[in-house]
């Protein structure tokens, strides 16, 4: 699916009733994407070469492999960070849920009385949705921010926690 023709820039009612948009990322979310990545590689490295201690054998193979990988890693992230384009994610909005609109495992809804946590950054045009098992960021246009932002704390539970930063 094209996310582009379904999805407009700015904060749209469409004939269901929803409200749907893409919210660009900003560029601290993109420094996430390289710190998970970082992370994952570096911590499997750990693994290996923790490994490879208790067992012994072909350390020096290991940290050079370990080497290796991080430099690809590195390479591939200094790349992404100085080369990305904006990155436009799909969000939709209805009186039950918001939803994080990506591929069949990326697609997440959080219905308003499963959401514990609500942290606001305005200036980022950034508000992340925390339920129980998953934390979505969902980036709104600022000149739609209010809006939405009174939208989903309207709805929340009197138990969710909402934080500004």
């Amino acid at each position: 699916m094209d996310h582009r023709e379904v999805y407009p820039l700015r904060v749209q009612r469409c004939e269901d009733g929803a409200y749907r948009w893409r919210g660009e990322f900003d560029r601290a979310q993109y420094g996430q994407v390289v710190k998970i990545t970082m992370g994952t590689c570096g911590g499997t490295c750990l693994v290996f070469v923790v490994m490879a201690l208790v067992l012994g054998d072909m350390l020096g193979v290991v940290l050079l492999t370990c080497l290796a990988i991080m430099a690809i890693a590195g390479g591939v992230c200094w790349a992404y960070m100085r080369f990305m384009t904006p990155i436009y994610q799909p969000y939709e909005l209805t009186e039950d849920y918001v939803r994080y609109v990506g591929s069949r495992r990326s697609n997440t809804c959080f219905r308003y009385k499963d959401i514990r946590k609500v942290i606001i950054a305005a200036g980022r045009s950034r508000i992340a949705i925390c339920s129980p098992l998953v934390t979505a960021p969902v980036f709104v246009p600022r000149e739609d921010f209010a809006f939405v932002q009174n939208y989903i704390l309207q709805r929340l539970p009197d138990t969710a926690q909402i934080i500004y930063r």
